[in-house]
């Protein structure tokens, strides 16, 4: 994690004091290098990571196999899959080619994780979580079927028949849904396309693990997708800053340095909630766990937020 120091000068330009996590941001990545900061912003974030991501790691350990919900089976598969994209920027790190690009995009899954395991383990009546079901499964299907296009032999099969049969089968099961009906024919017409996840949107299941406030996440969701898609933000500048990728710039360490401190705030708080969702059902799993580190851990996760520019 950046020291206080470093945090007050990256939270400057932004004319935002205090202890909030900075935003990779070309304008943030530019600032800590002008100051000759972006290799020790990298390396205070690998460390941090280090530490969430073995605390991760045990938790999933400890609460495996703990009495719980049909949400809380999938929210625990969301959690492992956010620890092994932890792991996987470690491997990043760790390669003869410094891939700073990849990095924002695991730091994207792994936000996209969060905003997923609260969304699975928010407490919803049996409607509501039935809907939700239903809505996970038709964009699964949704998505074998598209994957047929173009393929001739394959689109003429019985298996795609069979995935074709199912969406319309789940499309049925979603309009008999007392808590569809009572959605805006817009909002059911958007969710029986099959494309969206989130019953009531992404945004509003983001804004639901307190880690956002109003508009960061689309702000941060939308900049960290322009990695991910190799758009002309995650390019355009490599001669400005002197991007080389057997050489890494200052630049790239810090932007991947904030990319990670970002993941390391999504684990730990999808973690500790992973923990506590443990706890109410098995009391003695606290026992598993150093007090002195879980309350760090704590405390860390009640003062960090994310402050973009």
């Amino acid at each position: 994690m950046t020291n206080r120091k470093s945090r007050r000068a990256l939270n400057a330009r932004a004319g935002r004091a205090g202890n909030k996590q900075p935003f990779p941001t070309h304008a943030a990545a530019d600032h800590a290098t002008a100051n000759g900061e972006g290799r020790k912003i990298f390396t205070r974030a690998i460390d941090n990571l280090a530490i969430v991501g073995g605390l991760s790691i045990q938790v999933s350990l400890v609460c495996k196999g703990a009495p719980t919900t049909r949400g809380g089976a999938m929210a625990s598969m969301v959690h492992g899959k956010m620890i092994a994209h932890a792991r996987s920027i470690g491997a990043i790190t760790r390669s003869p080619l410094f891939d700073h690009s990849g990095i924002l995009d695991l730091a994207r899954m792994i936000m996209e994780g969060m905003t997923a395991y609260f969304y699975l383990r928010e407490a919803v009546d049996d409607d509501e979580w039935k809907l939700r079901e239903l809505i996970l499964w038709l964009h699964a299907t949704t998505v074998q079927v598209r994957s047929f296009r173009g393929r001739v032999a394959l689109d003429r099969s019985e298996q795609a028949a069979g995935y074709r049969a199912g969406r319309e089968s789940l499309r049925e099961q979603i309009r008999n849904n007392p808590r569809f009906a009572k959605l805006f024919p817009e909002a059911q017409e958007k969710l029986l396309n099959g494309n969206d996840i989130f019953v009531g949107g992404m945004r509003r299941a983001a804004e639901k693990t307190g880690a956002f406030a109003d508009g960061q996440f689309d702000a941060l969701y939308s900049y960290l997708s322009q990695h991910s898609h190799s758009a002309p933000l995650s390019f355009m500048s490599y001669e400005r800053v002197g991007v080389d990728f057997m050489n890494p710039a200052d630049y790239q360490f810090g932007l991947a340095g904030m990319g990670i401190e970002l993941a390391a705030m999504c684990l730990r708080r999808t973690s500790l909630r992973h923990l506590d969702d443990g706890l109410q059902v098995t009391p003695k799993l606290a026992v598993e766990f150093h007090a002195g580190m879980l309350n760090k851990q704590r405390e860390l996760d009640n003062n960090y937020g994310v402050v973009f520019e």
